[in-house]
């Protein structure tokens, strides 16, 4: 992303995409370096992860990665990440969580 404002967007549409709340949402655009960043709680998992929270990150090096939140004192634990260009269209971030959240049965 080259501007703040596109940036702001960008994680609003992915936001919608994945029907998180946009008052919970947090990103940080930087002008310089790679530090820019989101992070995207998503509603809560009751059967995919009943007592823990998941949510999405952004890196600019890579995209973005579903991870769950463990104890304050651990890492979170990621689940699965884009592939490919690290601004993703919406719907392939949606088709993430999903893959993963809400698994078809096999």
């Amino acid at each position: 992303m080259s501007n703040e404002p596109g940036f702001r967007r960008y994680v609003e549409a992915v936001s919608a995409a994945v029907g998180a709340d946009h008052e919970h949402v947090h990103f940080a655009f930087c002008t310089e370096g790679p530090e820019s960043e989101a992070y995207i709680p998503l509603p809560r998992q009751r059967d995919a992860f009943p007592v823990r929270e998941a949510a999405l990150l952004w890196v600019p090096s890579g995209g973005w990665q579903l991870s769950v939140e463990t104890s304050s004192t651990e890492d979170m634990i990621i689940l699965g990440s884009t592939t490919g260009t690290p601004v993703p269209q919406p719907s392939a971030v949606r088709a993430l969580c999903e893959d993963y959240l809400h698994p078809s049965p096999r």
